[in-house]
């Protein structure tokens, strides 16, 4: 019995200090678009394989949300899409995400190999929108500039997508969202000095947390390597 309890013991400091370290323990992760494709999916995988005990949960929100919930701390960290203008948060920059439009298959602009923003000034944008967050048709607006025509939805992109499968309108999707098959729809490349994303990692300033500490230098090496991987 009392060899029993001494090693019920040890394993309960184990645990404790394995914690401390951040090897183990929960992460809740806020991402504004699905963690489909490269360089997230290897980004992730790498933190998978070095972190097998780190209990990861992944949450969906629009970008308000994922601010306030990290300010909040009800977030661990979280993927943004551009700009935090809180102190409250800090980022680290991971990669860039190239633009594409989103088109139906029988668009008149299928026939093209790339696409500009003026060819996509005269059209209907399908974008996420939410009552609180206008942070994607802002976004949008900047890249096409005046003239085009905005379709709110309070919807995932793979929802946006269906709709501009079913000729709706057109969108704009970063790379990585190709890589997944959408029937009906086709993506053609922006010919633009401006058509890319930057991707971030954001966490609390003032957080401390072992595990987000590893998180986010896990993959800002993860990320560094994957570009120089690519560059070479």
């Amino acid at each position: 019995m009392r060899a029993r309890i001494m090693a019920d013991l040890d394993a309960l400091a184990m645990t404790a200090q394995r914690t401390g370290f951040g090897e183990s323990g929960k992460l809740k992760l806020g991402v504004r678009l699905p963690p489909i494709g490269d360089p997230l999916r290897l980004l992730l995988n790498g933190w998978r394989q070095a972190y097998p005990e780190v209990v990861l949960s992944v949450y969906e929100m629009s970008d308000q949300e994922l601010h306030s919930a990290i300010e909040k701390r009800i977030l661990d960290v979280a993927f943004f899409l551009g700009e935090s203008a809180s102190r409250k948060i800090s980022t680290e920059s991971l990669y860039r995400e190239q633009l594409l439009a989103a088109l139906h298959a029988e668009h008149r602009l299928c026939g093209r190999e790339i696409v500009t923003w003026k060819d996509l000034c005269g059209e209907t944008i399908l974008v996420q929108d939410w009552p609180e967050s206008h942070a994607t048709r802002e976004l949008y607006s900047n890249f096409i500039g005046i003239g085009a025509t905005f379709s709110p939805h309070a919807a995932g992109k793979q929802s946006v997508l269906a709709l501009v499968a079913a000729s709706f309108g057109i969108t704009l999707a970063v790379k990585s969202q190709t890589q997944s098959q959408f029937p009906g729809v086709v993506f053609r490349p922006i010919h633009e000095p401006n058509a890319w994303l930057e991707v971030k990692l954001a966490w609390a300033a003032e957080a401390e947390d072992a595990v987000v500490g590893r998180f986010v230098a896990c993959l800002r090496d993860g990320a560094c390597l994957h570009a120089s991987r690519s560059a070479g």
